[in-house]
């Protein structure tokens, strides 16, 4: 990496969570998905994972000029497209270390739960909502 010296103009900080935030605790009692619900039956990882999203990431998220997000389609567009990363991961790397199809269900699974409620509520006060379509192309950009 280069150092870089002086002010930046911008910084972008990118994440598949970015800007996410905590749920109503309510919200989480129910289970999303297979691993919450034989896994987290005492909603440990589920409470955790809020209480991040309440504190520390909130404060990060807070000092955030503007918020862009890019919106798959659906839950199932963000699996398919993980997979599609996986693909050509393994392609370039030769398959090496790479997750088997069951181990990326599980990793996805981890995720699920913030995404779907970022899928939700998110559009509704980003800066800047641009709705991709299944080829991962721009099809309606909004300004919040």
């Amino acid at each position: 990496w280069r150092r870089w010296v002086g002010r930046a103009d911008i910084v972008l900080l990118e994440g598949w969570c970015e800007g996410s935030k905590a749920e109503p605790q309510a919200d989480l009692l129910l289970p999303v998905n297979s691993l919450e619900a034989s896994e987290d039956d005492a909603l440990v990882w589920r409470r955790y994972v809020n209480d991040c999203l309440a504190g520390e990431y909130a404060s990060l998220f807070q000092r955030l000029d503007l918020l862009v997000m890019l919106k798959a389609p659906s839950m199932q567009q963000v699996r398919q497209w993980r997979q599609l990363q996986e693909h050509r991961l393994a392609q370039r790397e030769q398959g090496s270390g790479l997750m088997s199809a069951e181990q990326l269900e599980r990793f996805i699974q981890h995720y699920e739960r913030t995404t779907l409620a970022a899928l939700a509520e998110m559009p509704g006060r980003a800066d800047y909502l641009l709705e991709l379509n299944a080829d991962h192309g721009v099809q309606a950009v909004s300004l919040g």
